[in-house]
């Protein structure tokens, strides 16, 4: 059966004037359109229904609650001095009987009020027969007849109530069931409406993304037509150039710190340090490529041959002597040849600097491209997050919309 025919099976069945359910089935087509306005139509229906059980309800209750109003009179004028008691039971008793008169003038002024349907009385009734019970045996300690008539009084109203809720359960239930079915379906509508706004926000997003995607497209070609640039290919060839020497002058350096054992030279500077060779062999300790070129005199050749005379004479004091001043006697022209080289690299870079500098004017922005680029792929990715984001919400709202379907055939399948 499909959820169609279970809604109209579940209006098949009309409320007579009693409030029970007939068995004549009406012909009413009932779909997912019209069902809140059926709903709304039987709940009118229902309720008139009910007010007319509230008033029946009243008048079944006035006599006994006029008897009950008296019996309350004849309960509070009850004289506690003539009971054969000591004083304090007197007055626990009257007590008791304050608080119950107290509460169960409450409740007679509840069960007056017309206003207060059926539903309301019997809660009323259950809550003071549950928080009068302390006072009723208090009372009772030295009132029993007066206690018991009125008490009585409360036991057939409660016993109407009961009754009457009895035979009326299925009108009470039918419009239960009604309100929880028009909750169900305003909450399925609202869920429907955050639907639509989600699958909206998908199709913006999926736009947006398809906008990124055409200007990254755009960037691509632009950085294609920059690369393709004569100036830009010459500059290109300028700065691997530039690495080329770099990695050359880098190398030379690698090379005289190996010639030059860093170890030595430290313990050299430490007792030096106020000399003139002490400042030159920091230099190269620091940095000896640039300390190479500003050393134009070769330096470095006064410091080794001072290093080699402390060794000798145990002034510095190293491992294995003889292999370090071995290793420290570098002929001069050896120096010589690299700060050549050093020379000719460092002369060959500020050309290739003059020459790169000459070309920037005319060079396209490709760094500030690429920062565009990776904007924009920064973006793509963040639109792609909140897609994914989106696409599991309307998963989610779908199965809540299902799950309300589901719940109003459960629903109605229940009351059928």
């Amino acid at each position: 059966m499909g959820f169609i025919d279970k809604v109209k099976g579940f209006f098949s069945d009309e409320v007579s004037e009693n409030g029970k359910v007939d068995e004549e089935i009406e012909k009413e087509v009932i779909n997912l359109e019209n069902l809140p306005q059926v709903l709304d139509r039987k709940k009118k229906e229902v309720d008139k229904l009910i007010q007319g059980k509230d008033e029946e309800i009243h008048g079944e209750m006035f006599d006994v609650l006029n008897k009950l109003e008296g019996d309350l009179n004849v309960l509070s004028n009850v004289d506690l001095a003539d009971k054969k008691a000591n004083e304090r039971l007197k007055q626990m008793s009257d007590l008791g009987r304050r608080d119950y008169l107290v509460s169960v003038n409450a409740l007679l002024e509840i069960l007056r009020n017309k206003e207060n349907g059926i539903n309301d009385l019997y809660a009323e009734m259950n809550k003071f027969m549950e928080t009068s019970v302390k006072s009723y045996h208090k009372a009772t300690l030295l009132i029993g007849k007066e206690m018991g008539v009125v008490f009585k009084d409360i036991g057939e109203i409660k016993r109407i109530l009961e009754e009457f809720s009895k035979n009326n359960a299925d009108l009470f239930s039918k419009k239960e069931n009604i309100n929880d079915l028009l909750s169900i379906y305003d909450r399925k509508l609202q869920n429907e409406e955050e639907k639509s706004k989600i699958l909206e926000e998908v199709e913006d997003a999926k736009k947006i993304s398809k906008n990124y995607e055409s200007d990254l497209s755009k960037i691509d070609n632009e950085i294609k037509v920059a690369e393709s640039d004569v100036e830009y290919k010459k500059e290109k060839e300028y700065r691997s150039n530039k690495e080329k020497k770099e990695i050359e002058l880098t190398s030379i350096q690698a090379e005289i710190n190996g010639l030059l054992d860093g170890r030595i030279l430290e313990k050299y500077v430490y007792l030096e340090k106020d000399t003139e060779n002490g400042k030159i062999a920091k230099g190269y300790v620091e940095d000896s490529v640039s300390k190479l070129i500003s050393d134009e005199n070769l330096q470095i050749m006064n410091v080794l041959n001072d290093i080699k005379n402390k060794v000798r004479n145990n002034v510095l004091n190293v491992k294995e002597p003889d292999k370090i001043i071995k290793k420290i006697d570098i002929p001069k022209n050896v120096f010589l040849e690299f700060r050549s080289n050093v020379l000719q690299l460092n002369k060959e870079i500020e050309e290739i600097d003059r020459e790169t500098k000459s070309l920037q004017s005319k060079l396209p922005d490709i760094p500030k491209i690429l920062r565009e680029k990776v904007r924009i792929e920064d973006k793509i990715k963040e639109n792609s997050k909140n897609v994914a984001f989106l696409n599991k919400k309307h998963k989610e709202n779908e199965e809540m919309i299902s799950n309300f379907n589901s719940k109003l055939v459960s629903m109605i399948d229940e009351i059928r």
